[in-house]
């Protein structure tokens, strides 16, 4: 398929796989049905983990740009049967991600109403840039502004965006611009010229999470699974605010979400990030059943927007559409 993988670049491995794909069927070097080489021989062609292979496929699967036949492969999907065949497995695979992100049953059928009124509205829909310094916090604000009608949120990680005019001029096209409060005066001071787009926001971890933590104690082996090293430090912090001296603290990351089973063979519980499901990983459902039969604990860690930040938010985007 010839993808090559830029192992400096701040993109990770995987995203740099799902783009060449994509990119490949669009150009239509790739065609419906054409056969995508297997995790294991791509892996070992990139000099990668497979886990960063599984990753990448899952997505594209998710998004319908590919579809796996269990014991022939991973193909090209087809656009055709796609539209008409499988529509039930569509709205399946929607509903489950949703269900990942935890969203109820009542709030799906309000968010996908509330999107279906946005594809008949006549407004063009607002482009926000959400910046933060790891992708799990910018996870939030794609959830969270999922329900606010007419927009559209592109999630920019602070060490991308370049330094001054450069990086001013990627900002400039966007209508608003979101970061949390504790990234405000650093973004403001680094790019001035977009100042009057920008929009602090406060983030917490959710009262499900906290209650989550508290389940924990400094006895347990605990370990995190994360994308950044900021996210796991993050972790750390919310911890040690409960008072709970976790010494060692294990970190996975997705990337190198091969070695799962060694990892969970060292905790006792295991902190995921927003918008991550263990029960997703079928290569190892195996062990996770293992992990949870012995009494090893999954305790998902989500963050959200502070009711009176997504109140001002949603009063700026809807001044915006007044002006």
């Amino acid at each position: 398929m010839n993808i090559k993988i830029v192992k400096d670049s701040p993109i990770p491995a995987y995203r740099q796989i799902i783009d060449q794909i994509k990119e490949a069927v669009s150009s239509g070097f790739l065609k419906s049905g054409d056969k995508v080489s297997p995790e294991r021989d791509l892996a070992k062609e990139l000099g990668i983990a497979r886990g960063t292979i599984t990753k990448a496929y899952l997505e594209l699967e998710s998004e319908g740009v590919v579809s796996t036949v269990q014991g022939k492969g991973t193909f090209i999907a087809d656009k055709k049967a796609i539209s008409s065949d499988n529509v039930e497995s569509i709205i399946d695979q929607f509903i489950d991600d949703m269900v990942r992100y935890g969203f109820s049953a009542e709030e799906i059928e309000k968010q996908l109403s509330e999107r279906l009124e946005k594809r008949n509205s006549e407004n063009e829909p607002i482009i926000i840039a959400a910046i933060d310094c790891n992708p799990e916090a910018l996870a939030i604000f794609e959830k969270q502004l999922f329900s606010v009608p007419n927009t559209h949120v592109i999630k920019l990680l602070l060490n991308d965006i370049p330094a001054g005019s450069e990086g001013e001029k990627k900002l400039s096209p966007y209508n608003m611009i979101i970061t949390t409060s504790t990234h405000f005066k650093e973004v403001n001071a680094k790019w001035p010229s977009v100042s009057d787009k920008l929009l602090p926001v406060s983030v917490a971890p959710t009262r499900e999470t906290i209650m989550t933590l508290a389940r924990l104690t400094s006895n347990l082996r605990t370990g995190v699974i994360c994308e950044s090293l900021r996210f796991s430090e993050i972790i750390a912090g919310h911890l040690e605010e409960l008072h709970l001296s976790i010494d060692n603290l294990e970190v996975l990351y997705v990337d190198n979400i091969e070695g799962l089973p060694e990892f969970l063979n060292k905790v006792d519980a295991v902190i995921t990030p927003p918008g991550f499901s263990l029960m997703q990983r079928r290569n190892q459902i195996a062990d996770i059943q293992q992990f949870t039969e012995r009494g090893g604990l999954i305790l998902p860690f989500d963050y959200q927007i502070e009711k009176g930040s997504l109140l001002h938010l949603e009063e700026r985007i809807k001044k915006y559409f007044e002006i």
